[in-house]
């Protein structure tokens, strides 16, 4: 896995989950799906 996935996931189970997502915005998320698929 990509170091910046790693280090972002590692933040949203130490914190809340929605308001990582909603800090950080959808975009890493989609990125994530993305690359994950590829």
């Amino acid at each position: 896995m990509d170091k910046k996935y790693l280090e972002f996931f590692k933040k949203i189970l130490k914190k809340d989950l929605d308001k990582e997502i909603n800090k950080y915005g959808n975009p890493i998320i989609k990125n994530y799906k993305r690359d994950k698929n590829k």
